[in-house]
């Protein structure tokens, strides 16, 4: 009630809601309308409570069943008889979830900026539409399509200052709140994290990696804000959230009410009336082009317009700058009132440039103002002046446009993958790592998951749907090592390196790698990422060294939008130059030796499945142990879950946590080498024979393949093996499945002195893959040490 009564005094609007339950029941039904009851009870004459939501994102309540919609229809309908007054929304709804019977037809979602603006633009003038989806698929919603539009969930993350949260603690010490949250969203440790993953020569300190934070936040809420303004149907909308919410830390100010190095600037973006900068494109521009922004505003004010003036400048270009008069006062919403037009300069370097706009009235009084940012480059910089020719190898042809861009940027093309050109390649295949071990150097578009072989390096591109990499809900941070800004370095082209904004959008990475060691192989990572607090680090650009020769991976999309995106062609020359100097020479050296398992050991889902015994309950003992008697479980074949349309879920599993057990049999050669195929969502563990085989945390959006080192292949022994899986869910959709083949162990050793296959001793490549000179020196090696033993 304290609360209420500062927000009656302040002028505060509050929607609040029933505490929820786990799961709905007969009880748990009467205690939340017996609560329902003691809160307007308690709470009526406060002038701020404005909206009472009976259920939040469906917690506590499967919308699945049609008694549970029933029970929801009545909970509002018993809300308007106790107070008709105010505004009730039956569930505050996100995916998958939705209405049945309310006042509002509002809804949750969260996208990254600018990684998912698109989606963000596109998902925004859906809605503004009055989709279907927002209410019940049953056929029972009662919809009136009067109900106001409203995004009642959207934000994104920026980290507080350590040390200011420090300020506010006992003995200076970490919040105890650290220890909570899961995965990305659990603080504890971050700062060791952030050391430990050199993030310190990324950004200096914490403090400047959350002031980084905390712009990228500012940066996403108003592009956002901007988004759904445009849209005169979206009438409102709720930022999650005011102040960060222990490790959830998406507010305004950090948990310690500090303010966000943007709360300056909140003003120019929460107006009732709103400048919206209606960009066309991304953010980069080429000196030369003719540049028209339209400009929109969103009125909601009692400001008489009639008269108004646009002002609008350059900012360091004096003679960049206009007027537009505003001939009729704009309607209640948003409208177009004006086109700021010029030509951009012939800059003689790549600068970032701020054009900002001011809304007066006919008295002179400012009414509104806004900025945006832009990046212009040198017209120049079109041409890519390279001393070697570049050779474009693209067997699955998914670069189309590589070979006339670079004719375009005045690069030489050579027609063979001769010794002294440099390659621009989409994929490693057999026939380019002969050529990068004898000494060839590669700039590898790592834009599918083919484009790095399954090998023995652990090397993979990976969608950013995995472990939540997109950043939508738990932001993430992506980053640019400033080293490669100096001359000669991979990014010496660009504007700036932060923030990660528009000037990005256009290359923006669909894809990580994975296989960098974020600790170990530092040097080598040029830029990267990470999610929510430290978590998760990935790689965009890194470095490796095979054979001879040397490999820069990355997975920038710079092809997509190269013949009008400035960024992509930049990023494009700087790469290839890099590649080809003596400034690139990567410390990680990698063995790629390909691994082709011949035999099945356990299917996955794909191929039918594998009869598993299963439990929901925590088991008792080492249940991971060969001798475990799980002879009480139950049985059902893989995958196992549920809510998920990509994979095939044979046996439902809808409860937190689910054990596995599975007895295979090896034959009497053992196993040489094996790989294991898997999808989790959530976390999961594996292990053999009791021994921990890996695990993996997050969730992944389709099945991942993992080539296991010798010590893990060894972990399998002839005849009788026990594989168990503990996976959990912690939220939304789940799954699990395993599948493992394998080759089975050599029965004869080869002759003495004599290679493993005829061809390795020329370091080429058969059946089974590439393998390096390297590798066949190494094999020989062992052989005769067998022998000899």
């Amino acid at each position: 009630p304290r609360y209420l009564d500062l927000c009656d005094e302040m002028g505060l609007m509050v929607w609040y809601e029933i505490p929820n339950w786990a799961v709905l029941t007969k009880r748990s039904g009467r205690r939340g309308r017996e609560h329902l009851e003691a809160m307007l009870e308690r709470d009526y004459n406060h002038a701020s409570l404005l909206i009472l939501s009976v259920m939040n994102e469906s917690w506590g309540i499967d919308l699945t069943e049609k008694w549970q919609r029933e029970w929801l229809v009545e909970m509002f309908d018993y809300a308007k008889s106790l107070d008709p007054t105010r505004l009730v929304v039956d569930n505050s709804a996100c995916v998958p979830n939705f209405h049945v019977k309310s006042d509002l037809d509002d809804y949750h979602v969260y996208f990254s900026v600018p990684d998912h603006a698109r989606r963000w633009e596109a998902w925004c003038e859906d809605f503004a539409n009055r989709p279907a989806w927002t209410y019940s698929r049953y056929g029972d919603a009662q919809r009136t399509k009067q109900e106001p539009i409203v995004l009642s969930e959207f934000g994104n993350w920026g980290l507080p200052k350590l040390s200011q949260l420090r300020r506010c603690q006992a003995e200076n010490r970490d919040p105890w709140w650290f220890a909570t949250g899961a995965g990305a969203a659990r603080p504890e440790g971050c700062e060791d994290r952030f050391r430990q993953y050199h993030l310190d020569r990324v950004f200096g300190s914490w403090d400047k990696m959350a002031e980084a934070s905390q712009w990228q936040e500012f940066l996403s809420l108003k592009f956002e804000i901007e988004t759904m303004r445009k849209h005169s149907s979206i009438v409102g909308f709720v930022i999650t959230e005011f102040t960060d919410l222990h490790w959830e830390a998406n507010g305004l100010l950090d948990m310690c009410r500090n303010p966000k190095v943007f709360h300056k600037k909140l003003p120019e973006i929460l107006g009732q009336d709103l400048l919206i900068p209606d960009r066309p494109r991304g953010g980069a521009y080429w000196g030369g082009e003719f540049f028209t922004l339209p400009v929109l505003l969103s009125h909601f004010s009692r400001h008489d317009l009639a008269g108004a003036t646009l002002f609008w400048d350059v900012e360091g270009f004096g003679e960049l700058s206009g007027q537009i008069p505003v001939v009729e006062a704009p309607p209640i919403g948003t409208s177009k009132i004006g086109e700021a037009s010029l030509r951009i300069p012939d800059v003689d370097k790549a600068r970032v440039v701020r054009l900002r706009l001011r809304l007066v009235d006919k008295t002179g009084a400012e009414i509104t103002r806004a900025d945006d940012t832009y990046s212009w480059y040198p017209a120049t910089a079109r041409d890519i002046p390279l001393r070697q020719a570049v050779y474009v190898h693209d067997p699955r042809g998914i670069l189309p446009n590589a070979r006339q861009a670079l004719r375009e940027a005045g690069v030489r093309l050579a027609e063979h993958l001769d010794d002294d050109v440099l390659c621009l390649a989409s994929e490693l295949d057999d026939r380019l790592l002969r050529w990068v071990d004898r000494g060839g150097a590669v700039l590898l578009l790592a834009l599918e998951r083919e484009s790095l072989p399954r090998t023995t390096s652990g090397l993979a591109s990976v969608g950013r749907d995995k472990n939540g990499w997109w950043g939508d809900w738990c932001s993430g941070l992506n980053w640019f090592k400033p080293d490669g800004a100096k001359a000669g370095g991979p990014w010496a082209g660009l504007s700036h390196l932060s923030p990660f904004d528009f000037t990005f959008q256009n290359v923006v990475p669909k894809r990580v790698l994975t296989g960098f060691d974020a600790d170990r192989d530092f040097d080598d990572i040029w830029a990267g990422l990470f999610l929510g607090w430290v978590h998760f680090p990935a790689t965009y650009a890194g470095g490796f060294r095979y054979g001879a020769g040397k490999v820069l991976a990355t997975t920038f999309d710079l092809l997509r939008y190269i013949r009008r995106d400035p960024v992509g062609l930049i990023m494009l020359g700087d790469l290839l130059r890099f590649v080809g100097s003596p400034k690139f020479a990567p410390k990680k050296v990698v063995e790629m030796t390909r691994v082709e398992m011949s035999h099945t050991l356990v299917n996955t889902a794909e191929e039918g499945g594998a009869v598993w015994r299963y439990a929901t309950a925590e088991p008792r003992g080492d249940w991971t142990a060969p001798d475990f008697n799980d002879g009480a479980w139950k049985t059902g074949k893989s995958g196992f879950g549920r809510g998920l349309e990509q994979v095939t879920a044979r046996t439902r599993w809808n409860t937190a946590d689910i054990w596995l057990r599975l007895e295979v049999h090896v034959p009497p050669e053992g196993v040489r080498g094996a790989s294991v195929r898997y999808f989790h969502d959530d976390d999961m563990e594996v292990w053999v024979n009791g021994e921990p085989l890996f695990a993996r945390p997050g969730y992944c959006t389709d099945y991942e393949d993992l080539t296991l080192a010798p010590d893990q292949a060894a972990l399998f022994v002839p005849g009788r093996n026990v594989v168990c899986v503990h996976c959990v869910n912690r939220q939304g959709p789940q799954y699990v499945d395993i599948g493992i083949t394998y080759e089975p162990g050599e029965t004869a050793l080869p002759p003495a002195g004599a290679p493993a296959r005829p061809d390795e001793a020329k370091g080429t490549a058969d059946g089974n893959g590439a393998v390096s000179a390297t590798e066949v020196a190494r094999r020989e090696e062992r052989t005769l040490q067998t022998t000899e033993a």
